[in-house]
């Protein structure tokens, strides 16, 4: 028979090891939670922001990020661009950003981005362009600006029903279609805007395509929405890019896998960096090598939130 201590000793000892043993259940309980998150059918093509390197020097780094498809988001310093980044689900051949990442670029919670100043719109296609999330951007930054042509003020006017829609729709810039360089700016972000037609021309005629080239603190950036080679020459040599010091030039995957892309981009542009977007997600691989094989410097975004850096 146990003595009263040992007895005593014992029970606090049993009592001890099932403390333990709740402890580990709970911890072990923990560990394997997970929040709640946006469930999406691109979560293959996301990047988990966590996981990332952070940038390395922020006051003197052009940052870099992918919203899907040609939606690029630039930053230097305080100053924060968005082209063609608000778009929804379109159809399966392309890439479009999640609901948290567009709640979270419209309130300036996007990891390691300043809020949004402008919006940049290179046609109204719904691979490029949302009108109701645009609108709701416009809502929810008084002080920035959306920049698109006619078709986009229009497509965002149709959204607006309430009686505060003209103060609104203020606030969309519209580009003439025509050939003359139209300048902007905006909170210390300078815009040149031009027309640059949309690529098969025989089905998207009717398509109003701008091309935008944009000064942020002295970092030049290119993006062409959808355009090809022909149709973006009188444009490029209006802006006389060949000769300027460009340094991201954002084009749509087609126009750096043809035979000629090299002696076409040499020939009428001179970007330091080629970022190729517009990228289905069911020929990543096969795309990717076309393109490195004419531009082995390219960078092919093809993952939501993808990031680079890029100084001069």
């Amino acid at each position: 028979m146990l003595s009263t201590g040992k007895h005593n000793l014992y029970l606090n000892m049993d009592f001890y090891i099932k403390l333990i043993f709740a402890l580990g259940l709970i911890l072990n309980i923990g560990c394997k939670f997970e929040p709640d998150r946006v469930s999406t059918d691109q979560e293959k093509n996301s990047i988990n922001i966590s996981e990332q390197t952070s940038f390395k020097n922020e006051q003197s780094e052009l940052k870099i990020s992918y919203i899907g498809n040609m939606g690029v988001l630039f930053e230097h310093k305080d100053k924060t661009v968005l082209i063609d980044g608000f778009h929804e689900k379109y159809k399966p051949a392309y890439v479009y950003p999640t609901k948290l990442m567009v709640d979270n670029l419209m309130t300036g919670r996007y990891h390691d981005f300043s809020k949004i100043e402008v919006g940049l719109i290179t046609h109204k296609h719904g691979d490029h362009f949302s009108p109701s999330l645009n609108a709701q951007f416009l809502h929810k930054n008084p002080n920035s600006i959306i920049v698109g042509s006619n078709q986009i003020k229009e497509e965002i006017k149709s959204q607006e029903n309430d009686e505060g829609h003209k103060v609104l729709l203020d606030r969309v810039l519209e580009i003439k279609y025509d050939h003359t360089i139209q300048k902007i700016e905006h909170e210390g972000i300078s815009i040149k805007a031009i027309r640059c037609d949309h690529s098969n021309q025989g089905r998207h005629k009717a398509i109003k395509n701008i091309a935008f080239l944009v000064d942020l603190n002295g970092y030049s950036i290119l993006h062409v929405g959808d355009t090809y080679w022909d149709l973006a020459e009188k444009p490029f040599q209006t802006l006389d890019l060949l000769n300027s010091d460009l340094d991201v030039a954002v084009l749509p995957y087609w126009m750096l896998t043809q035979k000629d892309s090299k002696n076409q981009l040499s020939r009428i542009l001179n970007p330091k960096k080629i970022i190729a977007t517009h990228v289905s997600p069911d020929d990543i691989n096969q795309t990717k090598e076309s393109i490195q094989l004419n531009f082995p410097q390219a960078s092919v975004f093809t993952q939501l939130e993808e990031r680079l850096s890029f100084a001069k």
